[in-house]
């Protein structure tokens, strides 16, 4: 009677239409603690006590290290992706996300239910396939948070690999490609620990085609650059939705010029004139100092592959 009414209190707490299939407007609404019921009530109807003390042990150590206040609450769709809200970002709103340990107990929890509970309690409860798909409904909303939010980080991985990698980021030279191999070992350029790649990038390239005005004529001056790249993830910026305004990636760094303008021509002759330069998205300008000061403007292009 107990087992009966157990499962009557989790049907109760199920919308009708998620009783035959799964809703996954569910993701959004159900709770760990919705989670928690389903798991206790599958423990009883299945008598797991009776034929597996260890198991049932598991389950009820799982469940307690779960039933909290601060965390019964708690939308499993949320726990799926823990990037914070805008409140939590602005600190009007104290997070309250469960730690690691909490989701690595929920993933541990639904695993046990999914191997159990399905076939136990068709065999010993003699429960019909929508009872037991509507006691199961919790554990399905988390399994599909998860599956969603882990389709999603691949997703975007991938996005990020391309705007980095792809047919649209700028061109290295030779030297780059190098100096850029070699810093894929280091902090700050290397990928993190779940394989993302750095949003950074090393610039050391020779550039011909900046150009000035002096005297209201356009003359070319050859720049030596070395600097960082760093790229821009928010969805929308880079490639053509992009466009101008919302370039996939910025750099910054040192400029150096001869002692004199010219194309293709040393920017270490003489005496050198320093400054630094800026590149939003393809466009860039750039200042040298020194007796002969110039404020430069380009657009990022590679004239000779591998070279400048």
């Amino acid at each position: 009677m107990i087992r009966r009414a157990l499962l009557l209190l989790v049907l109760a707490a199920v919308p009708v239409r998620a009783q035959v299939r799964f809703d996954t407007a569910l993701v959004r609404t159900t709770t760990v603690g919705d989670l928690l019921d389903a798991a206790r009530a599958g423990d009883s109807l299945a008598r797991v006590s009776s034929w597996n003390a260890t198991l049932h042990a598991r389950l009820s150590g799982l469940i307690d290290q779960l039933d909290r206040p601060t965390t019964r609450d708690l939308r499993l769709g949320v726990l799926a992706d823990p990037r914070a809200s805008v409140s939590v970002v602005a600190r009007t709103q104290r997070p309250t996300a469960p730690t690691a340990r909490d989701i690595e107990a929920l993933d541990t929890l639904t695993a046990i239910m999914q191997r159990v509970y399905p076939i136990v309690l068709r065999d010993s409860a003699q429960l019909g396939n929508d009872a037991i798909a509507a006691l199961m409904m919790p554990r399905n909303a988390w399994s599909y948070a998860r599956r969603d939010y882990s389709i999603a980080q691949s997703t975007e991985k991938l996005r990020r690999f391309e705007r980095k990698y792809g047919p649209s980021s700028p061109r290295l030279n030779a030297a780059e490609v190098l100096l850029n191999f070699g810093a894929q070992w280091l902090p700050g350029f290397k990928p993190d620990a779940d394989g993302w790649p750095s949003r950074h990038e090393v610039v050391a390239s020779y550039v011909p085609t900046y150009l000035t005005v002096t005297d209201g004529n356009a003359r070319a001056v050859t720049v030596a650059e070395l600097g960082i790249r760093s790229y821009l993830w928010t969805d929308g910026w880079g490639g053509r939705a992009g466009g101008v305004m919302r370039p996939g990636h910025v750099s910054f760094g040192l400029a150096v010029a001869g002692d004199a303008d010219g194309a293709l021509t040393s920017p270490f002759r003489g005496a050198t004139r320093l400054g630094g330069f800026f590149a939003w998205g393809d466009a860039k300008v750039a200042f040298v100092g020194g007796r002969e000061a110039r404020v430069l403007v380009t657009r990022q292009v590679q004239l000779v592959p591998w070279v400048f």
